[in-house]
C-alpha cells in the first residue's frame, strides 16, 4: 500500500520490525555486559527440586560391590553410576575423576546405510570377566571405583558429600548437578540442565540408580524459558561376591 508520497507502508513496517529486533538484541547484550543478567544463583533458584532441600542426617549407606551393566555391544562406560561432572560451575559439586587404565576394547564391523564402513566396539569381555563396581561411602565422601577382573583399578570417582546438592530423602541418597547456560557459538545462548541421581539399596543387596534429567532453553533477560524436556531412566546393579 502506497501513501501520498509514494512510500510503501509495508516496507516501512518491515524496517521498523527489523530495527526493533536489532535494538532488543543489542540491549540484551548490553544488559548482560552490565551484570544485570540473572546470576548463577538466580538461575539456580528457578530450578524446582522435589523435595526443595536435602537432609544430611541418617542417609542410607550404599557400600558394596556391584556387577556393572553393559549394553549389547559393551558400552560399559554408559553406566550412569559414573556420570558425574568433574565439578559444577556453582561450586556445589566437587568430584575427582581418575581414568587410570584403558579398558580393553574389541573392534567389529558395524556398517549402516549412511556409513557402510563404520566400525563399532565391544568391551563386554572386560565386564564379564570379573569386573565390578566398588562403592565406599564415608561421612565425608563417596568413592566409586571400577575394578577389572585382573584386580586393576580402571576408573574412579570421588564425590565430596559436604554439599547442599547432596543428601537424602525418602530413603534415597541423592546427588544433584546443574549445567549452567552460556554464550553459544552462533551468537545465541546454550540451554541449562538439571540432573538428579537417586541411589537406593534394595532388600536383595542390589543398588538401584534412578536418573532424572531436565533441559531448558535460556534467555539472557528472562532466564529459563518454556517447559523442560525431560528424560528418566533406572538401572539396577546386582550385588557380586568377589573372591
Amino acid at each position: 500500500m502506497m501513501d501520498k508520497l509514494g512510500v510503501d507502508k509495508g516496507v516501512i513496517l518491515v524496517v521498523i520490525f527489523m530495527t526493533s529486533a536489532l535494538l532488543l538484541s543489542s540491549c540484551s547484550s548490553m544488559v548482560c555486559m552490565s551484570g544485570a543478567c540473572p546470576s548463577a544463583e538466580d538461575r539456580m533458584m528457578q530450578i524446582q527440586w522435589n523435595p526443595p532441600s536435602l537432609s544430611h542426617q541418617n542417609c542410607p549407606n550404599i557400600n558394596g560391590k556391584y556387577k556393572p551393566r553393559i549394553s549389547k555391544y559393551g558400552h560399559g562406560y554408559n553406566n550412569p553410576i559414573f556420570h558425574f561432572p568433574s565439578s559444577d560451575k556453582l561450586g556445589f559439586i566437587h568430584v575427582t575423576s581418575n581414568n587410570l587404565e584403558q579398558i580393553p576394547i574389541r573392534n567389529f564391523p558395524n556398517p549402516s546405510k549412511e556409513n557402510p564402513n563404520r566400525i563399532g566396539w565391544d568391551d563386554s569381555e572386560f565386564y564379564t570377566s570379573g569386573a565390578y563396581v566398588l562403592i565406599q561411602q564415608s561421612e565425608q565422601e563417596l568413592t566409586v571405583s571400577l575394578i577389572g577382573g585382573d584386580g586393576k583399578l580402571y576408573q574412579q570417582r570421588i564425590i565430596i558429600l559436604d554439599s547442599s546438592m547432596i543428601g537424602c530423602a525418602n530413603g534415597d541418597l541423592i546427588i544433584r548437578t546443574v549445567l549452567l547456560p552460556g554464550p553459544g557459538e552462533g551468537g545465541g545462548w546454550s540451554g541449562s540442565s538439571a540432573t538428579e541421581k537417586r541411589f537406593k539399596k534394595l532388600g536383595d543387596g542390589s543398588l538401584q540408580v534412578m536418573t532424572h534429567i531436565r533441559e531448558w532453553n535460556y534467555d539472557p533477560l528472562f532466564g529459563l524459558t518454556g517447559m523442560p524436556r525431560e528424560e528418566r531412566g533406572t538401572v539396577t546393579y546386582a550385588p557380586t561376591q568377589v573372591f
